[in-house]
């Protein structure tokens, strides 16, 4: 919108709409309050007359008041640095569902699982779980270079407060679970002490568009020992560390609304 800017006879007409049906009470709204009826009415808009008539109402009144949200992506976080989110493997830019995680339970242990929601096909809300998640930064060392590292923190459900970390499960391979520690003091066992960075933008092979982020795994003397993956892109499978990185695009990620559903 502020590379468009909205002619001002057209804010008129606006504002003659949302006067004509909304009267004093809707025009004292903050941009927050606005926001947050465009976010209840946006996953209906589409399919529900009435959900999308609400929608285009609240639209015109947030282009009235110049709200700050009509410039925020609503399929991204604006910083997962700071703000809370969901992960999302990235997909192709032909198809943007991808499994998202959540902390699920294996003999009353906590587990990170891809999602039961398909790549493809019809999306069924019964079946869209997710863990809310949030980083503390900490700096690693590794040789002779100094990365950003983060803290990947469970914000929400039963295990909320706990921290990520990798393990060789019984299967052989790097799995990861969560547990609660001292991120002030990890010791005595820096296993539990994992810690993540983040790539730049990874960018899949013969396409010029982004497709995520691919998010690396250290131990908490770090050492690498892989990427982040949903094995076989598949939704509700127990999420591996994967070593070596091949490239493919299943294994990079996006930062999602904490309300986001597709």
């Amino acid at each position: 919108m502020a590379d468009n800017p909205v002619p001002a006879e057209r804010i008129q007409e606006l504002q003659a709409i949302v006067d004509k049906h909304g009267g004093d009470g809707i025009q004292g709204l903050s941009c927050d309050d606005i926001k947050a009826k465009l976010d209840q009415y946006y996953g209906d808009a589409v399919n529900d007359l009435a959900a999308g008539a609400s929608y285009l109402f609240y639209f015109f009144l947030a282009l009235i008041k110049h709200c700050p949200c009509l410039n925020e992506d609503p399929y991204h976080v604006k910083d997962p640095f700071t703000d809370p989110f969901q992960l999302q493997m990235g997909a192709l830019p032909w198809d943007n569902r991808g499994s998202k995680v959540y902390l699920g339970e294996a003999a009353d242990d906590p587990y990170l699982y891809s999602n039961n929601t398909a790549r493809k096909g019809d999306y069924d809300p019964a079946k869209d779980q997710r863990t809310i998640f949030r980083v503390s930064p900490t700096p690693l060392r590794v040789g002779n270079a100094n990365l950003q590292a983060y803290h990947l923190i469970a914000q929400d459900g039963r295990h909320a407060g706990k921290a990520l970390y990798s393990f060789v499960g019984g299967s052989g391979e790097r799995v990861i679970g969560a547990r609660e520690f001292d991120l002030d003091n990890p010791e005595p066992d820096p296993s539990v002490a994992d810690l993540w960075t983040l790539s730049a933008d990874y960018r899949a092979k013969d396409n010029d568009d982004v497709v995520g982020k691919a998010i690396d795994n250290y131990t908490g003397d770090g050492v690498r020992t892989g990427v982040l993956d949903v094995p076989d892109s598949k939704g509700g499978r127990s999420m591996i560390i994967w070593d070596p990185w091949n490239g493919n695009c299943n294994e990079t990620w996006h930062f999602r609304p904490t309300g986001y559903t597709d």
